[in-house]
């Protein structure tokens, strides 16, 4: 797997300044093609992680243009829990302005006049049309869908569905360690700081972005309990994501039926 584990390099829609600044990202195909330079010929594939691609039709398409034999493994949550932790991580940076079910009113509400962007919480789980984009440039064989849920619970079911798709011996363990526990900003000198995309670009430019992360993680932020999602947010959700609800164990690929 890459050295960076999400190096953005096909991305198409415009990244958050906030992620620009925290998170390595790649545009050079020389320095892209570098994060393998570990890979010999021990290994049958080289791969990365960027979990943006599938949400960015744009990159699907430079995708299947640089590497069109490529196989591409996604692994979906249920859209309401997913546009939850999507709100939640950004309740960690302190730049939510408005409550859960507000944000997603929003979001739903530019989603349905076409005016979308890279952080719109709605688009992100609506799986249906992002895999219609995902099947017109790959054929069925190169995709592999997984439920997010059996990662979590049953590990060693993915180890067989990811060896049957990669044609590999199901020799490997996938351990899951408890990372992005729900975290909030330690106080209000803390939250300013972090909603302070100037102050956070300027120090990034003396600071490596490890230290960067390390000093947000465990100074600015500590560890609190997750609030729950309020009832009107989740049948809000609920009718937008009709159809990915109802549909979402059929969107699994049929190799992962094992």
């Amino acid at each position: 797997m890459s050295e960076v584990k999400e190096p953005n390099y096909f991305t198409t829609m415009p990244l958050p300044k906030r992620h620009k600044i925290v998170h390595q990202t790649i545009n050079n195909e020389d320095d892209y093609l570098s994060l393998f330079k570990s890979a010999n010929k021990a290994h049958l594939y080289a791969g990365e992680a960027t979990v943006r691609y599938l949400s960015d039709s744009g990159a699907i398409k430079n995708i299947s243009a640089k590497s069109p034999d490529s196989k591409l493994i996604a692994i979906l949550r249920n859209p309401i829990d997913r546009a939850y932790s999507a709100y939640l991580v950004r309740e960690r940076s302190g730049t939510n302005q408005a409550n859960f079910y507000n944000t997603m009113r929003d979001h739903i509400e530019k989603y349905n006049n076409n005016i979308v962007t890279e952080t719109n919480f709605a688009k992100q789980g609506k799986y249906i049309e992002q895999l219609e984009e995902v099947y017109q440039s790959f054929d069925s064989d190169q995709v592999l869908v997984l439920s997010f849920k059996d990662l979590k619970n049953d590990p060693s079911l993915v180890t067989k569905q990811l060896s049957s798709f990669l044609e590999v011996e199901n020799n490997f363990k996938i351990d899951i360690p408890k990372q992005n526990q729900y975290k909030k900003p330690r106080n209000q000198v803390a939250r300013m700081i972090l909603r302070n995309e100037s102050f956070f670009g300027l120090v990034a430019k003396f600071t490596p972005r490890s230290i960067l992360r390390a000093v947000r993680n465990k100074i600015l932020l500590q560890k609190s309990e997750k609030p729950t999602m309020d009832q009107e947010a989740r049948k809000l959700l609920e009718n937008f994501y009709a159809e990915e609800l109802k549909k979402f164990v059929s969107l699994l690929s049929k190799n992962a039926e094992i």
